[in-house]
């Protein structure tokens, strides 16, 4: 049964006939109704799911940077930005046993377009509870890139599954990056994105992977 709103010709969420109805990023969508659900679980399938799960999970961790690095990649394949990242990451997790994966942390994508990214530097973990990053070449002129181009530093930190981004203070033409880490990641391991957002209507760029380290 659907709840119904606005009428009845209004939005209608749940089950109505042989359509399912739910709100999406503000419209509503419908699915075919599945009336016979299977739960298979042979080795394959415990697999796939164990990976869902494994990507689920570093999608929420790192959403914040995900809604800006995806926002405009997810929206013209009419998905969330979480559905991308599961979809673009699939090939990026590793190993033959559900309980064993493993992360390509330089294969993951957390930002997707074809804005030219910056050039970095190595990332330096020395001042505590920072991450800096020289911008080596910012590309300023090259396709679209502007020199009033946003550049993010993302962190995710295995230990604690959690993630965070810079506050976007940081263009093109600024020389470096910093990024502060909440106090619960010192003496923890963390691995370093980086992407470029336009100043204008040019979107993204694709993320590029910076290393790893500890945090002091």
């Amino acid at each position: 049964m659907s709840k119904n709103f606005k009428g009845y010709m209004g939005d209608q969420i749940g089950k109505l006939g042989t359509a399912v109805g739910r709100k999406w990023k503000r419209k509503m969508v419908y699915a075919s109704y599945q009336g016979r659900v299977r739960n298979p679980r042979t080795e394959q399938q415990l697999l796939v799911r164990a990976r869902f799960s494994l990507l689920s999970q570093l999608s929420c961790a790192l959403q914040d940077a995900l809604r800006l690095g995806l926002k405009r990649y997810a929206y013209q394949r009419q998905e969330t930005e979480h559905n991308s990242f599961v979809r673009l990451n699939y090939k990026a997790i590793g190993g033959s046993e559900p309980d064993e994966l493993t992360v390509g942390y330089d294969e993951l994508v957390v930002s997707q377009g074809a804005l030219p990214n910056v050039q970095y530097g190595t990332p330096s973990f020395e001042t505590p509870m920072q991450i800096t990053v020289p911008i080596t070449t910012p590309n300023t002129g090259v396709g679209h890139a502007d020199d009033s181009d946003i550049v993010y530093l993302v962190a995710y930190c295995p230990g604690l599954q959690s993630g965070c981004v810079s506050d976007g203070s940081v263009h093109r033409s600024d020389g470096s990056l910093m990024l502060s880490v909440p106090a619960a990641w010192q003496g923890q391991k963390v691995y370093v994105f980086g992407f470029a957002e336009s100043a204008s209507t040019y979107g993204t760029s694709m993320s590029s992977y910076l290393g790893f380290g500890t945090i002091a």
